[in-house]
């Protein structure tokens, strides 16, 4: 899959301005319709748009979240100014119903404008459930004060058109809208002729993302649904919407859980807090989730040999992910509470896809069965390999830049850790540790080459310096598990009786004390 970085999540969310359809569904034969060659205002108002109605996006369509607010901001107005606008492409259904195959940001921004929705309002509201994310949200704010202060609501020109003494700046603009219309061009021929047209289109001016194709290829498989629903915590467009209704809700609460277990909080930079989500959401979050899917189902699964016609393949392949996820760092009982500061991001507090991953292949190794030495080893050593593995950050970037390709690294930085675990099985101290993976061919030359972190002429602190700076300090102090020592993190804390309430230990401040939810179950029991 593709490494291009973006960051949609930074984007105006215009996804649910139009409403997604599978175009195969559409079997029922009407009348031919003559086509319109131009849209005005009034045919995308949900109050008088018999039009707007009637629009579709095919359901394997990208999201409609790559414009940021500038770029909403600047077709609005060349639009209200009258300026050249591309014509909007469309194919009609044998039903009579209008999809997009070419302008949906266009489309959709104006659709925003006409009814005051920039990803937080009706529309908006309706796709998530009533449950816009804080996020969403703020951009959506954002682009509507810079509309309203650069070009004016759609509101504020009609009620200009009406008023006896109009705004002056307004009302020139304002009845030019009345004749302003979007061109738009057909395609003749069948479902499989718009699809076709669809891939040759958005291939010519953006290319597809291959991460973002091959969800397009899969989305009646597994895969493709479970990404999406975890990508939007179960929200938005609902690909398994045709499934029982007790596989929906499952599929919306595993995949809302593991989002909320992926991401939450969002990061702040620079960063003041330990309290940091497992995966920097800005860091390219469709790709990540698909890589998790790929790892926690096994490269060689079978859970996308067919269709899922009825759901059940989507949930087991949601399940996996999230017994992956939920023994990573969570409160659910059996959780290892890895803390992700530690395994997941750098020293300066850059979140590293390749430690994200060889995370999940370390979990998966701790959870083998047929070889429970290694997570006895792991909870027997924690706090010294946690300590080793801070103090020697630049070795797992090395391992990434050593075989280019995070993904591909996963099963070196987890063999990196089984290494340094059975160094210290031989209760050999951290100095002789580095000494030991010094005089090895793997190792060697990576720990010769790794530098400190942070080096710099300037007299301001930079934001990665400041983070730096902040996990540095706070590491040592840092709350640990009363049993193994390792890092506690928010998502993953138990309180424990000291004595056991099998002993006659009460739940009293005095006999509690925090651990993580394994080592209070598993290592105890």
């Amino acid at each position: 899959m593709s490494k291009r970085k973006t960051d949609k999540n930074k984007n105006v969310n215009l996804d649910a301005l139009i409403q997604r359809e599978d175009f195969t569904a559409d079997d029922i034969e009407t009348n031919p319709t003559t086509t319109i060659a131009t849209i005005s205002c009034n045919d995308l108002n949900k109050d008088t748009g018999f039009f707007l109605n009637s629009i579709r996006k095919p359901d394997f369509q990208r999201e409609t979240v790559d414009w940021d607010t500038e770029k909403v901001v600047q077709f609005v107005k060349s639009f209200v100014d009258g300026e050249f606008i591309p014509a909007i492409i469309l194919w009609k259904s044998k039903s009579g119903l209008n999809f997009v195959i070419d302008g949906s940001h266009r489309l959709s921004s104006l659709i925003a404008w006409i009814n005051d929705d920039y990803g937080d309002k009706d529309f908006s509201l309706e796709a998530y459930d009533g449950q816009v994310p804080d996020e969403q949200r703020k951009i959506a704010v954002a682009t509507r004060n810079k509309i309203e202060s650069e070009i004016g609501s759609f509101k504020k020109f009609m009620t200009a058109l009406k008023a006896k003494r109009p705004d002056i700046d307004i009302i020139e603009k304002a009845r030019h809208l009345t004749s302003r219309a979007l061109q738009l061009q057909w395609i003749d021929g069948d479902a499989e002729r718009a699809e076709r047209s669809f891939y040759n289109i958005n291939q010519q001016a953006v290319p597809i993302d291959e991460t973002e194709l091959s969800l397009i290829q899969k989305r009646k498989r597994a895969t493709g649904m479970a990404a999406r629903a975890i990508a939007k915590a179960g929200k938005g467009h609902k690909y398994w919407d045709n499934f029982d209704s007790k596989v929906k809700e499952e599929i919306e609460k595993l995949s809302n859980e593991i989002h909320r277990l992926l991401f939450e909080p969002a990061i702040q930079r620079p960063i003041k807090t330990f309290d940091v989500p497992i995966c920097d959401k800005s860091n390219n979050a469709l790709l990540i989730i698909c890589d998790l899917i790929l790892l926690s189902n096994g490269e060689k699964s079978e859970i996308d040999a067919e269709v899922d016609v009825d759901g059940e393949r989507t949930l087991a392949c949601l399940k996996k992910v999230s017994k992956v996820v939920r023994t990573m760092n969570s409160n659910f009982a059996g959780s290892y509470g890895l803390h992700p500061i530690l395994y997941c991001y750098s020293n300066k507090g850059n979140f590293r896809s390749a430690s994200f991953y060889g995370l999940v292949e370390f979990v998966i190794r701790l959870k083998d069965k047929n070889n429970p030495q290694l997570l006895k080893s792991f909870i027997d050593n924690r706090r010294a390999f946690e300590d080793f593995i801070f103090h020697n950050d630049g070795i797992i970037q090395h391992l990434t830049n050593v075989h280019r390709h995070s993904l591909k690294s996963s099963k070196h930085i987890a063999d990196y850790y089984v290494e340094i675990l059975g160094l210290l099985d031989k209760k050999m101290p951290q100095p002789e540790i580095v000494s030991a993976l010094t005089d090895t061919k793997k190792y060697g030359k990576l720990i010769y080459e790794t530098t400190p972190s942070h080096t710099s002429a300037s007299k301001q602190f930079s934001i990665d310096a400041k983070g730096e700076v902040y996990i540095s300090a706070s590491f040592a102090s840092a709350t640990r598990c009363a049993i193994c020592g390792g890092l506690l993190h928010r998502h993953s804390i138990s309180i424990d009786h000291i004595e056991p309430k099998r002993n006659g230990g009460v739940g009293n401040v005095e006999n509690g004390q925090l651990t993580h939810p394994y080592c209070n179950t598993g290592v105890k029991n």
